[in-house]
């Protein structure tokens, strides 16, 4: 099981383990996003720093309905103790977890300041 909280600005937050190119377990503090239908976005500065493989360019329609190129990134999370290999996404912002993340798991929010954040993955 994954926990965080709500935070004061209302996202639901989880801390992930994300694997350095060099294979040191970095941890990240994610927002829950569930209009991203990718796996994960880390800002680029903390792409740099992780030293990611770059896969390709992938294209993303965003809420502005505008479609937006983004650099893609090998990855390895330690989603609930497991090892998976994903593509995340360099965005500036925070880290996001998007629904190809969250797909089959059951997500639990109590969405008040301070609030629980559980992610069960089946």
């Amino acid at each position: 099981m994954i926990q965080g909280r709500v935070n004061d600005c209302r996202e639901a937050e989880v801390r992930l383990r994300v694997r350095a190119g060099d294979g040191v377990d970095w941890e990240v503090l994610a927002v829950i996003d569930t209009g991203f239908s990718g796996y994960l976005t880390l800002p680029p500065e903390l792409v740099t720093e992780l030293d990611l493989p770059f896969v390709n360019r992938r294209l993303f329609a965003l809420a502005d309905d505008q479609t937006h190129e983004f650099d893609a990134f090998g990855t390895i999370v330690l989603w609930d103790g497991q090892e998976r290999s994903i593509i995340s996404l360099s965005s500036r912002g925070p880290a996001t977890i998007g629904m190809a993340l969250l797909y089959g798991c059951r997500v639990q929010l109590d969405l008040t300041s301070g609030g629980a954040v559980t992610i069960e993955t089946r």
